[in-house]
């Protein structure tokens, strides 16, 4: 989890002092517009033309999919291994959610999704980055392309990753951020819409909350006038808006993105040399061309059952404070049989998805964690291992 800094603290400090906590409620060029100062940042980062900020990054994903003008009853393409934000969102968007299978690196099955593009009919494909693991991007947009695709990139764990030097959120005719708590960037919650297109813009900062002319006040992230004019006259108004404390707090923040992830990647690297030591232990490799930002760890155990693995995650707990997470329990949220909002979900079948989550654990990364505790979180994990394991053969 992300810490405030001192500076996005006395931000909020200074908005609450003055009363300032809606963007609307400001003109443009007020030196406490920090959601309008927030949003240039993020658009300047990732290197696109338009960002809005919303209240979480569900919302984000529910706005893309609305604004892209997504059917009724619709398919949408998504990963099976994700959280249980990115179908909700497609549902609350109306469309049905198809899932796609992962792999072991716990990225989108590229053959599954052309076979379930092939079969389903769907046009749009949310592409979650869960945990920030990305695909070879090549490969997804030649799919995408070959079977029209309608690319939203759900970069919630993911913005500060690149493929090939190209930002993540940066392929899709939009992306998705999210500023929850144990994300790189922390508001408590919030998230953010990017986009090139004038039109997906227009409609978002009307569905987003923006009425009358107060589309003026996104100044340069706002679309031309004609276009706002038209759209607010038929889009809805979900009021999604981010507010001023939160742009406040995350301000200071865009600015740490690549200096986050460079500690993240340095623990991480420290980290998986000493658990794979341990024989049990497979660490998820990642493509060759991906810049990561590895904020938190998965790893799998070999030759345990379900069992043995709660008693490593209790151990863990016990012994060092460690949460570790069991992706494949039914108190997960990220295993997709919880889902149960949707229709066929018992007669699904992703038994790639199914076998991964079954063994893989997963816990957060802290970016300003010693060498010490590194030391101490993989002797740990490793002791716990051999006591669940000795204690089944015995």
């Amino acid at each position: 989890m992300a810490t405030i800094c001192e500076e996005g603290i006395a931000n909020a400090v200074e908005c609450m002092r003055i009363g300032m906590l809606n963007r609307y409620q400001m003109d443009a060029g007020a030196e406490t517009n920090y959601l309008l100062k927030c949003e240039r940042a993020v658009a300047e980062y990732i290197g696109c033309k338009y960002v809005i900020g919303l209240n979480s990054g569900a919302s984000a994903i529910f706005l893309a999919l609305k604004c892209g003008g997504l059917p009724r009853d619709a398919p949408v393409l998504s990963n099976a291994f994700t959280f249980n934000a990115v179908p909700c969102a497609i549902h609350h968007a109306g469309g049905k959610a198809v899932l796609v299978e992962c792999t072991e690196s716990l990225v989108v099955d590229l053959a599954d999704l052309e076979a379930k593009a092939i079969e389903s009919g769907a046009k749009y494909l949310v592409l979650s980055y869960m945990r920030g693991r990305i695909p070879n991007m090549d490969a997804v947009m030649a799919l995408c392309e070959k079977h029209g695709l309608y690319l939203i990139e759900d970069s919630a764990h993911a913005y500060g990753c690149e493929w090939k030097g190209q930002k993540i959120g940066t392929f899709g005719r939009s992306s998705t951020m999210s500023t929850q708590a144990n994300k790189v960037m922390n508001s408590g919650e919030g998230g953010f819409l990017c986009t090139d297109d004038d039109h997906i813009m227009a409609k978002a900062i009307i569905s987003a909350g923006s009425y009358e002319e107060l589309y003026k006040k996104h100044c340069e992230l706002s679309p031309p006038a004609e276009l706002m004019k038209q759209y607010r006259l038929t889009e809805v108004n979900y009021s999604l808006r981010m507010g001023n404390i939160q742009g406040a707090i995350l301000l200071p923040q865009v600015a740490q993105i690549d200096i986050r992830r460079e500690k993240h990647n340095t623990i991480y690297a420290k980290l998986t040399a000493k658990l794979a030591e341990h024989p049990r232990i497979t660490i998820p490799t990642m493509e060759p061309d991906v810049t990561p930002v590895y904020d938190s760890l998965q790893f799998s155990i070999k030759e345990v059952d379900e069992a043995q693995i709660l008693l490593i995650s209790k151990r863990v707990k016990e012994l060092a404070g460690i949460k570790l997470d069991l992706f494949g329990l039914m108190e997960n949220a990220r295993n997709w049989r919880t889902w149960r909002f949707l229709d066929d979900v018992d007669e699904l079948s992703l038994p790639l998805t199914e076998k991964i989550i079954q063994t893989t654990v997963d816990t957060r990364l802290s970016y300003d964690m010693t060498d010490k505790q590194i030391e101490v979180m993989a002797a740990t994990i490793h002791r716990a291992i051999d006591e669940a394991t000795r204690r089944k053969a015995d």
